[in-house]
Formats: structure tokens, C-alpha cells, sequence
């Protein structure tokens, strides 16, 4: 017999989701139970496949069924689900050849957008597939979409990060072991895990020393995910919804590539007048960061978060066609983060690139909960 379970891990998403640990527990052992008895037909199986969204530990859930081969990660299986680019250009030939005509490209620059909408997966950081879904898809409608956002909003996950106070920025080029990605704890899951797990991270590269002990360096495989994530937890930790907030956005991102830094702050301080105020994690310097990024990335500006210099790390670097702004805040005054700024020498690396650049030191007041002062420099 062959036995094939897809989305094993469904009863207890189900609970996770909605807040019911203690029944994803009781889940957990009734399927543990299950599992346990597959091992006894050992001699009546000829072949076993289980698939699903999270990756619960043998500990956990398979300590009965320890003759599982997990595959999540083996190089021979990691083109496995999805297209990769010679699939692509071989069976969809025809429809990026309809999609070149519609949108007057050439066809290596039509496909090099395609890359960075829907390409990015890995599993072992040298093979990358295209989301299958979203590729279908585009070529439907023969246009761009964010379609991953229409699949459900991750609340569970949203809220995790949201308690667990995780630094979003460092999962631009997150970096860990292994034992990340299983799931034993229900009650402190790895948020870098859930995200892999759940297709909003995925392995860019492998790094091995050499005693073999290897590094995973996550990151959001594309920019169909980023947006999607960046705007589920926009709403998290706002409470407001993306669509009501898409003109706000607009303008902020005019606002910097014409060098108004004045409306620009004072769009950001409405933004955070309009927070209710039992969203706000108050007193922590990272979640004023952490808004700021979420509304700088989603209005489309060029920015980078916690880049890492010879002696420190910067909040934000922005880049327009002309100007770079390098970005520092403080809960406190705005010279605090102009002066670490300058005594950190922030701008040094940027001093060749042909650009103005301006600093920006920005201030908050955690009573207040909003911007309190901010300064403008150039170099």
C-alpha cells in the first residue's frame, strides 16, 4: 500500500491560529498516537509521503514514526515543488512571448521582472523555483499581481511577531542553524522557523565551516512575499488597513524623492496620531523603528535597515536618483541621533557616490507616542 497525508499539520494550525494552545496540545498527542501506528503497518508499506505547512519535530509528533527520511532540505529534492527557470521558459514560451507584446519589453527584461515578483524559493540556497500559483496566474490575467496577499491573512503569525517583539529588519538577511526550522515548543515557537515554514522566508545561501557545521542565510524570496508580509503587518501594527493607507504612502514616497523632508515627517507623525494607542509596545525604541521601516518599504522608497558599518549600525539609508539619506531614531531628541550619526561617521561610506547626502535624526516621545523633533543636515 501507499499512503499519502497532505497537510498533517493542519488540526493543530487550526488551533494556533485561533488561540487555543492547550486543544493544539491534545491535537498533537491524538495525531502523535496516529503516527505511532503507521510504524507498526511498516510491512504492509511500500511507500509513505506526508507533506505539510509546519515542521513539528519527530520529538513532538513522529517519536513514534523515527523511520521517517525528512526531505525538507536534501539538494536531490529541492526542485521538487515549483518551476524553475528552464521549466519556465520551455512550457511557458508562448505566454511570455503574449506578455513581452502587452507590456512593450523585451522579453530578457520581461523576465528578469518575473524574477523578481515570483522567483526566489530555495531549499538548499543553489537551486531557486518560482512560485507556481502566482506564475499561473500572471499568465492569466497577463499582467503583475500581488496574488500571494489574496491567499489569507496570517494572523497567528502576525501576532507572534507582534509579542515576540522580533526585529523585522534583521530578516532582510537572517542568519541560523538548523534547529530552526523544526517546531517542538506550541507555546514559543521560533518566529524565523514559522516564517520559513510558511513560505515568507526562504534560504538565499548555505554557509558550511569546517567541521561542517552549516549556516542558513534566510530572506524574503521575493518581492510578491515582501509586500504581502510588509503589509500584514502594517496592519498589525497600525491597525490600519493597507488600502485606506495606500494615498499616505504615495505621498511619503513623493515626499522623499523631492526632497520635502518637512511634509514627509508630518505625514509619518499623522500616521502615528491615528494608531490606537493599545497597539503601541510602549517604551520600546523597536517598534517606533520597526513602523517607520514597515512605512518606508511600502511606499516603494529604496531603503535598507540595520546596515552594518566598521563600528556600528545604521537605522535607514534611502536612496533616491539624487539624494541618500542616512536615517537615525532615538526615544529621546532628535540630536541624540544626529550626534550618533555624525560621531559614528554614518555618511562615510556614501561620501563617493556622487549624491547629496542629507541626515536625518528623528526623535520620539513615548508619552506622546509620536514623532517629538527631528533635524535635517547635509554633509
Amino acid at each position: 500500500m501507499v499512503l499519502l497525508i497532505d497537510e498533517y499539520d493542519k488540526p493543530i494550525i487550526h488551533f494556533l491560529e485561533t488561540g487555543q494552545t492547550e486543544i493544539a496540545k491534545e491535537i498533537r498527542d491524538v495525531l502523535k498516537l496516529f503516527f505511532g501506528v503507521i510504524k507498526g503497518a511498516d510491512p504492509y508499506l511500500r511507500f509513505v509521503f506526508i507533506t505539510g505547512v509546519s515542521k513539528f519535530s519527530r520529538v513532538s509528533l513522529f517519536s513514534d514514526l523515527n523511520n521517517l527520511t525528512d526531505i525538507t532540505l536534501s539538494e536531490e529534492f529541492a526542485t521538487l515543488l515549483g518551476y524553475t527557470e528552464v521549466e519556465l521558459l520551455h512550457y511557458f514560451s508562448e505566454y511570455i512571448e503574449r506578455m513581452s507584446n502587452k507590456h512593450n519589453l523585451k522579453e530578457d527584461i520581461l523576465l528578469e521582472h518575473i524574477r523578481n515578483w515570483y522567483n526566489g524559493y530555495s531549499w538548499d540556497g543553489n537551486n531557486f523555483v518560482y512560485n507556481p500559483f502566482s506564475i499561473l496566474h500572471t499568465f492569466n490575467i497577463n499582467d503583475f499581481e500581488n496574488f500571494w496577499f489574496s491567499t489569507g491573512t496570517p494572523g497567528f503569525l502576525i501576532e507572534r511577531m507582534k509579542t515576540q517583539k522580533s526585529e523585522l529588519m534583521d530578516f532582510e538577511n537572517y542568519r541560523t542553524k538548523s534547529y530552526a526550522f523544526d517546531t517542538s515548543d506550541l507555546d514559543n515557537l521560533n518566529i524565523a522557523g514559522l516564517l520559513f515554514q510558511t513560505g515568507y522566508l526562504t534560504i538565499k545561501k548555505i554557509t558550511q565551516t569546517p567541521d561542517f557545521t552549516k549556516t542558513y542565510h534566510l530572506s524574503y524570496p521575493n518581492r510578491e512575499v515582501r509586500i504581502s508580509i510588509f503589509s500584514h503587518l502594517f496592519g498589525g501594527f497600525t491597525g490600519k488597513d493597507m488600502s485606506a493607507s495606500s494615498q499616505v504612502l504615495e505621498r511619503i514616497n513623493e515626499f522623499i524623492t523631492t526632497e520635502n523632508l518637512d511634509l514627509f515627517i508630518r505625514e509619518i507623525k499623522s500616521l502615528f496620531a491615528s494608531i490606537p494607542y493599545h497597539i503601541f509596545i510602549d517604551e520600546k525604541e523597536a517598534y517606533y523603528h520597526t513602523v517607520v521601516y514597515l512605512i518606508l518599504r511600502l511606499s516603494g522608497a529604496e531603503v535598507r535597515c540595520e546596515v552594518p558599518t566598521n563600528i556600528g549600525r545604521i537605522d535607514a539609508v534611502l536612496e533616491t536618483p539624487h539624494n541618500t539619506y542616512i536615517m537615525e531614531f532615538k526615544v529621546g531628541t532628535a540630536q541624540e541621533a544626529l550626534t550618533q550619526i555624525k560621531s559614528m561617521k554614518y555618511y562615510e561610506p556614501y561620501l563617493e557616490n556622487g549624491k547629496k547626502i542629507i541626515l536625518l535624526g528623528v526623535g520620539f516621545d513615548p508619552e506622546k507616542r509620536n514623532i517629538s523633533d527631528y533635524v535635517i543636515e547635509e554633509v
